[in-house]
């Protein structure tokens, strides 16, 4: 067994130690509960009570009395004067030429004034066609048409009616046609004979004419 008396006893300077080390715990628990605090809210401000003010009805103004007049005897007793009726007065003017009314009974007037004379609408004499002709008497210049290409053989001849315009012919029109011919077929005389009439014929003046033409293919 140990003694006690010879276990060593604590100084002052643990006293110390141990003081401080509190100390530093205590501020830092005051620094987390002043760190986690929240801030504090503004007061709300103290309500205003606001009081209108209203300007008092103004009072009527007073309506004037008439003041009565007293007069003095001498002037009550002066009469009032008497109304005359003025009578209404119209004055007579001149007749104006207008007011005037004549009477004429002769016979009747007539008007010799001269009017505007209306133009009659002028008419142009009817256009006279030139009769018809051979084209040999007019034409100058003639030429027979170009046979095209045909899947055809026999004969045709086709009478054509043509106008000239200032030497030109400007118009064609069958009068006639003979043969056995098929609707291709004559369409493409046809185009022959007026490509010929309107290319090669010369013929001065303005004319009607009329000419045959005759085809044949073996």
């Amino acid at each position: 067994m140990f003694d006690t008396a010879l276990k060593p006893q604590p100084g002052p300077a643990r006293y110390t130690g141990l003081g401080i080390a509190v100390l530093v715990h205590v501020a830092l628990v005051v620094g987390l509960i002043q760190g986690f605090a929240r801030p504090s809210l503004p007061k709300p401000p103290a309500k205003t009570e606001v009081e209108v003010l209203m300007d008092a009805p103004k009072p009527p103004e007073p309506v004037p009395q008439p003041i009565a007049v007293e007069l003095p005897q001498h002037l009550r007793d002066i009469p009032l004067p008497i109304k005359v009726p003025v009578p209404d007065i119209v004055i007579q003017r001149d007749p104006s030429p207008t007011d005037i009314q004549t009477r004429y009974d002769g016979p009747p007037v007539v008007d010799y004034s001269s009017r505007p004379t209306v133009a009659e609408p002028v008419q142009s004499p009817p256009v006279v066609e030139p009769a018809i002709r051979q084209a040999g008497m007019v034409c100058t210049q003639m030429a027979r048409p170009e046979l095209p290409a045909l899947s055809w053989s026999g004969e045709a001849v086709f009478k054509i009616l043509a106008t000239v315009r200032e030497g030109r012919v400007v118009a064609t029109e069958l009068l006639a046609a003979r043969g056995a011919l098929d609707g291709k077929t004559r369409r493409q005389l046809m185009g022959a004979i007026e490509s010929t009439l309107r290319e090669h014929y010369v013929c001065p003046g303005n004319h009607r004419f009329e000419q045959e033409f005759a085809f044949r293919v073996d």
